[in-house]
């Protein structure tokens, strides 16, 4: 299952999530009108819920560094995996031949210390960063991005969480 922002155009959303129906692969929850749902689907055990947290997080995302650049980085995977008591992964696409592609699993990104202790969210998604940065070095040809990572002001220390690590 994942989340999705619903189109403002009414009838292209509504093509869209016709068409990702008939794929019948994942369940997809939109994020602004569906989060009570998504709430009682997390508590189900064996659920696996994809994110996109390579966009920029705005305001309410954290300032970590990404290829040595501050950017804006959302916290929502370690605020569910905090919460839900979920393991964290990172995963990539990648293509392996035309037309085809694989999902590549990274290791599991802790969300407790060694003594049990939750960690922040901009430490998780630190290392979340890392791992994404560190899957585009190995193949730099897979990373399609249209999102800019980097915008203006992203500088500025966030309104809501703890300053990034240096």
């Amino acid at each position: 299952m994942t989340t999705y922002r619903s189109l403002n155009q009414p009838g292209l959303d509504r093509v869209l999530h016709e068409v990702r129906q008939r794929a019948n692969t994942c369940t997809y929850y939109e994020r602004r009108k569906e989060a009570e749902a998504l709430r009682r689907e997390m508590n189900n055990h064996g659920v696996v819920l994809g994110l996109l947290c390579d966009q920029n997080g705005g305001d309410s995302g954290v300032v970590l560094p990404f290829f040595g650049r501050p950017c804006s980085t959302s916290t929502a995977p370690a605020l569910f995996a905090l919460r839900y008591n979920c393991t964290l992964h990172t995963a990539i696409c990648r293509r392996v031949a035309l037309a085809q592609w694989e999902i590549v699993v990274g290791e599991e990104i802790p969300t407790h210390d060694p003594q049990g202790e939750p960690r922040t969210k901009a430490d998780i998604m630190l290392d979340v960063n890392q791992a994404f940065e560190a899957a585009i070095r190995r193949d730099p040809c897979n990373w399609f991005w249209v999102h800019n990572r980097w915008k203006p002001g992203v500088g500025r220390p966030p309104r809501k969480t703890a300053a990034a690590p240096e």
